[in-house]
């Protein structure tokens, strides 16, 4: 029904023009006049094509949406994954160094009753020149065993040293790609929303000229319908004059004959008319209709425009605070790792001070000739300088014991122990100078 309507609209000119053209045939008939010249209908104006909006812009970006959320989602995971890995192995180090300070504690311990051992035996076989070779054997086995020991330790510093280096190249490298993946994805959600701005203006842009097109034609159709109808009007009226002239040339030899017949004719031209203005306010009732149906279906468009540009702003600022959020969670998180790090660093710094010093203070203790005047409990203070080499530049006291010969026999057994166990090649050059170059030791022998 709609399609006829329309066709109706666009044809409104030939439909006027086709009516008055009967109209006159009648005329003509009542004169007997044959006519020749027959208008034909003129052409149709151009319809007007409305559009609908295309919904799989909309789903295509609903698409991309869910898969850059997949995507982020399986990057988050393969990162979780790898500060899993990382955090294993770091518990196995953990674990490996807890085990090694263990079997170095027992180390120690077993060292420190030997000594006490070759003290009591020094004192109770001093006589005894087979036990002092057996003694003086043990000792330099011992002292052998001391020096590997001191070389599988320096070796475990290295590759210690090693793996703390690529930890921290590990986690510089990680910092460096998730700074340059955060840029990325600013870049990227830069791009996008421009894009979308862009894309937003010329929908509109197009759907402007597209009214602005289909209001011009709808004038020129209007203008067009017009202009026929004005054509066929004066055509009827010339040939309603022609048809006049015809009828007076006539009306004198066939007046009484047609009297009756004219009678008859002018009844059904009546009728005829009366059925041509009934057929014309038809029509101007369905143009009418057909005018309201095409403002209405223009008013529906706008309002699906308008939704769907709502939608899509609201799909937009959904996605923005999602990235946002994704952002801000993945910034506290490399936070709290990198905290993490660095007390476990500071942890392990600690551990490593602790470790050096234990070993300074038995290769002192080893070195050290107990005084005459020494008694339990007897502690000083020692401010130590070291060259990275190790070896013990100056001694100073800082803390006496209260007695001056035990303060000179500990920094005698501290000269005597150069160099320290401390050196640059050793603990790291780093590590060395921010503790270990100038540094207060507290000497406390068990007596």
């Amino acid at each position: 029904m709609r399609r006829l309507i329309r066709k109706i609209a666009d044809n409104a000119g030939a439909v006027t023009f086709a009516i008055g053209v009967h109209a006159i045939v009648f005329g003509a008939l009542l004169v007997n006049v044959k006519w020749v010249e027959r208008p034909g209908a003129a052409a149709g104006g151009t319809a007007v094509q409305a559009q609908t909006i295309d919904r799989a812009q909309l789903e295509e970006e609903l698409a991309r949406i869910t898969r850059q959320k997949r995507e982020r989602a399986d990057e988050q995971q393969q990162r979780q994954h790898a500060l899993a890995e990382e955090k294993a192995r770091l518990e196995r180090l953990k674990k490996q160094r807890a085990t090694e300070e263990k079997r170095l504690a027992a180390l120690a311990a077993e060292k420190k009753k030997r000594a006490a051992e070759l003290e009591q035996q020094k004192k109770s076989r001093a006589a005894d020149p087979a036990v002092l070779a057996e003694e003086k054997a043990r000792l330099e086995q011992m002292q052998k065993q001391s020096a590997e020991e001191k070389a599988r330790l320096q070796a475990l510093a290295a590759e210690k040293k090693k793996r703390e280096a690529d930890l921290a190249a590990m986690a510089e490298r990680k910092q460096r790609e998730a700074e340059a993946e955060a840029e990325k994805k600013k870049r990227e959600a830069e791009a996008l929303a421009a894009q979308k701005r862009r894309e937003a203006e010329e929908l509109v842009a197009q759907k402007e000229r597209e009214a602005e097109e289909a209001e011009r034609k709808r004038r020129e159709a209007e203008a067009e319908a017009e202009r026929k109808q004005r054509e066929a009007e004066a055509f009827a009226a010339q040939k309603e004059r022609e048809a006049a002239e015809a009828e007076r040339r006539k009306i004198a030899a066939e007046q009484l004959a047609l009297q009756a017949a004219a009678a008859a004719e002018e009844q059904e031209r009546l009728a005829r008319e009366r059925k041509q203005r009934e057929d014309e306010q038809a029509l101007r009732v369905l143009l009418d209709q057909a005018q309201a149906e095409l403002d209405e279906q223009e008013r529906r468009e706008a309002a699906e425009r308008q939704r769907v540009a709502e939608s899509r702003a609201r799909q937009e600022a959904l996605r923005q605070a999602a990235i946002q959020e994704e952002e801000t969670r993945i910034a506290a998180q490399q936070a709290r790792e990198e905290a993490r790090l660095a007390a476990q660093q500071a942890r392990e710094e600690a551990e490593k001070i602790e470790k050096y010093t234990v070993l300074i203070h038995d290769d002192v203790r080893s070195n050290w000739r107990i005084p005459q005047t020494a008694r339990a409990g007897m502690q000083c203070v020692l401010r130590v300088r070291l060259l990275p080499s190790g070896e013990v530049r100056d001694v100073q006291v800082v803390e006496s014991s209260g007695d001056e010969v035990f303060d000179r026999s500990a920094g005698d057994a501290v000269l005597r122990a150069s160099p320290l166990p401390v050196a640059v090649a050793d603990a790291g050059s780093a590590f060395f100078h921010a503790h270990f170059r100038e540094f207060n030791f507290r000497f406390k022998p068990d007596i």
